[in-house]
């Protein structure tokens, strides 16, 4: 299974892809504001909520990053600069040590998405029997190692707030794609159709709530 916390950037990319065989939750207030202004009610489950799952089960899990964090278990991603590069990139040979370790059962990415996703669904046509978690760019060992800062970016709503002193030109970009969205949203009842008949197909309920009703 894999487990995807999309926003509205990341969402554009996905209305292309089939979303059979996965789990999306809404991540940003932008997306979860979306939602209610089409009558869903579709709580928002950031990403970040998987980090306390990788530390506290570092030996069968694995941690994808685009830059070395200090996590066990930690693999490094070659740089991809657009979706063609991880279309053509050999994911059988990437995918082969976790493969041969019995133990692996969890696979967490910690870049940004769509990247992660679009790296999650080669992967799981590789090992299908692992877990993937696209807890996204958050997983930056600055935030984790200190508790109070990841608590509060989690409380508050304010990851995007971390993201954009950490890299804003990423952000402003990201700004720039919302508001390319939100334009198209109002002005077009088409695409808001299409938005609709994509989202309620999000889960309903928390992430938590969703593992034990799939036990």
């Amino acid at each position: 299974m894999i487990y995807h916390h999309l926003n509205i950037p990341s969402l554009t990319y996905f209305l292309k892809i089939d979303i059979l065989e996965q789990t999306f939750f809404v991540d940003s207030l932008s997306l979860r504001l979306v939602c209610l202004i089409l009558g869903l009610d579709k709580p928002r489950v950031p990403g970040s909520i998987h980090l306390k799952g990788l530390l506290e089960d570092p030996q069968s899990s694995v941690f994808l990053t685009a830059y070395s964090s200090g996590f066990e278990n930690e693999i490094i991603l070659p740089f991809f600069k657009t979706f063609e590069d991880i279309e053509n990139y050999n994911w059988h040979s990437f995918a082969k040590p976790m493969g041969d370790n019995p133990l692996i059962t969890k696979c967490f990415l910690g870049v940004s998405s769509p990247k992660q996703n679009l790296i999650a669904q080669k992967l799981q046509k590789i090992l299908p029997n692992i877990d993937y978690f696209c807890i996204g760019a958050i997983a930056d060992n600055r935030v984790i190692e200190n508790g109070f800062i990841l608590k509060f970016l989690s409380k508050y709503n304010v990851e995007f707030a971390f993201h954009f002193f950490l890299n804003p030109r990423r952000t402003v970009l990201k700004l720039a794609i919302m508001s390319s969205f939100f334009i198209k949203f109002i002005f077009s009842k088409k695409f808001r159709k299409t938005i609709f008949n994509y989202l309620i197909h999000f889960a309903d309920i928390s992430f938590f709530e969703y593992q034990n009703v799939n036990k």
